[in-house]
């Protein structure tokens, strides 16, 4: 995934990874790593026709786990991860993710959402 800010030439932010799918533990994974230095294994249980599912991960979790770099790790640890998929129809889907994010130079917990809903444009 690759994001741009209008008609910017490089992405603001990448994400390179996979979406897995377990037949027989009924569990879809997305592992992506950010390439300033997180990587998030983010998984849940659904059903093979399900239209919504909802995956997460936490720091400290040894399933379904969020890594940071040392910098990250103090200036700005990402502690949980959700995503929630909404499969509309064939050529439409949604997400909805929130990231948790304690960072030492605002002295809080921010909450990042990214939402958008996706059309295939041809096949």
């Amino acid at each position: 995934m690759a994001a741009w800010r209008g008609d910017e030439v490089d992405p603001f932010h990448t994400e390179v990874g996979y979406w897995l799918w377990d037949a027989a533990d009924r569990s879809v994974m997305r592992c992506f790593m950010i390439p300033r230095g997180s990587m998030i294994l983010a998984g849940g249980t659904t059903t093979p026709d399900a239209n919504t599912f909802t995956m997460a991960a936490d720091v400290g979790s040894e399933m379904f786990g969020i890594l940071s770099n040392p910098y990250l790790a103090k200036a700005a640890r990402t502690t949980r991860y959700v995503a929630v998929i909404t499969i509309e129809d064939d050529d439409t889907w949604a997400y909805d993710e929130t990231s948790t994010i304690t960072h030492e130079r605002h002295g809080d917990v921010l909450e990042h959402t990214d939402r958008n809903r996706l059309h295939r444009v041809s096949s």
